[in-house]
């Protein structure tokens, strides 16, 4: 079953045992495992153009982000999910093995004409029509990707 690792919590008052594992290789010749951060869970952050002195700014937020990745990680990921939500030595393993191998999909955080939803219907559903469905969202998808492109390209 494929979950959060926020989810994990909710499972540490469960009577059965688990393990944790990465998404697996798509097969013996993937070197590497990647293990996607899910769109909605990932954090990113923006400061609008019209904050006042924007290297301040820019400051303040690397030092909390700092602060939280040298104490507030750690004993979330030491802690909470290798102490008190694991069962077995293997689990915090399989935990480094994901947080190492994580990746963000760009494809599934702007969901370029709405596809990443439109996927998850049609799995959903159970639908194989994947190719056709793909070569008629093909233009939005384009479209979508040059609009956002030019967005950056237009920032100051």
């Amino acid at each position: 079953m494929w979950v959060r690792m926020r989810v994990v919590e909710k499972f540490r008052g469960m009577d059965a045992n688990f393990g944790i594992i990465p998404l697996p290789k798509f097969d013996e010749n993937q070197e590497n495992y990647y293990s996607v951060v899910n769109p909605y869970t990932g954090v990113m952050l923006a400061v609008p153009k019209s904050a006042g002195n924007p290297e301040r700014t820019s400051i303040i937020l690397e030092a909390m982000a700092a602060e939280s990745r040298y104490t507030l990680q750690p004993a979330y990921y030491d802690v909470v999910l290798q102490r008190k939500y694991t069962r077995d030595d293997e689990s915090g393993e399989m935990l480094d093995i994901i947080f190492d191998s994580r990746v963000y999909d760009i494809g599934s955080v702007y969901s370029f004409g709405n596809v990443f939803w439109d996927f998850i219907s049609l799995a959903a559903t159970q639908d194989k029509n994947i190719v056709s469905y793909y070569e008629k969202k093909i233009g939005a998808m384009e479209s979508a990707i040059e609009k956002i492109v030019n967005a950056f390209r237009d920032m100051d």
